[in-house]
């Protein structure tokens, strides 16, 4: 397999989670090399390439892949063949200087004690210093829903998480995956040649 595009596919997976270090990097555990970001994983043995990665015990992967339960074929073209696409107002940021503290990063307290009044300046805690906020506003666009829920098979899927496992096969040059574990309530698990993605499903009615 191309190291690159198996590099590329790993970094599909990772998490972005400021709380969450342990699924910013993609890790090296037992004998295979895993990327996650709690919503879906996938899995390359070492034994198909060493990505030379570092290795972590968290969060434990080995035991989260669920054993094979049926044999679905599914032609990777047909996954998204003919499913309308619901479009939204893309979400761009926008910056401008903070209210709160004119720009400045910095907030005046005001507090009593023993009939007198003290002052203390501190840290803006809406701009965490920065001196300006954050906007979310309309772009003028109109972009695909990534948060579209799609069946596949008996199992919703969002549009993002089927867009990425399209993407991953064809990285890895797969036309047809193999789905092993249907769940419309847990992990669902689809064998791309040497390499397993695990993906979690949504609730149709949210």
């Amino acid at each position: 397999m191309n190291i690159e595009n198996l590099n590329e596919a790993m970094k599909l997976f990772i998490g972005d989670e400021e709380n969450r270090e342990y699924l910013k990097q993609a890790f090296k555990q037992g004998d295979s090399q895993y990327a996650t970001d709690a919503t879906a994983l996938i899995k390359i043995p070492l034994s198909v390439i060493d990505l030379q990665l570092q290795e972590q015990d968290k969060p434990n992967c080995i035991n989260i892949i669920p054993n094979d339960e049926i044999h679905n074929e599914i032609i990777v073209s047909n996954i998204l063949y003919d499913v309308k696409v619901e479009m939204v107002d893309e979400q761009i940021e926008k910056r401008q200087k903070c209210i709160d503290c004119n720009g400045g990063g910095e907030v005046k307290y005001e507090y009593s004690a023993s009939r007198e009044t003290f002052y203390l300046e501190a840290e803006c805690p809406i701009c965490e210093g920065d001196g300006e906020s954050i906007q979310w506003v309309d772009s003028g666009k109109l972009i695909p829903d990534q948060n579209q829920k799609i069946k596949l098979g008996k199992t919703t899927f969002t549009r993002f998480q089927l867009e990425r496992l399209i993407k991953t096969c064809e990285l890895l040059e797969c036309e047809k995956i193999i789905q092993t574990v249907q769940n419309k309530k847990g992990a669902n698990k689809f064998i791309l040649g040497e390499v397993t993605v695990i993906i979690m499903p949504v609730n149709l009615a949210d």
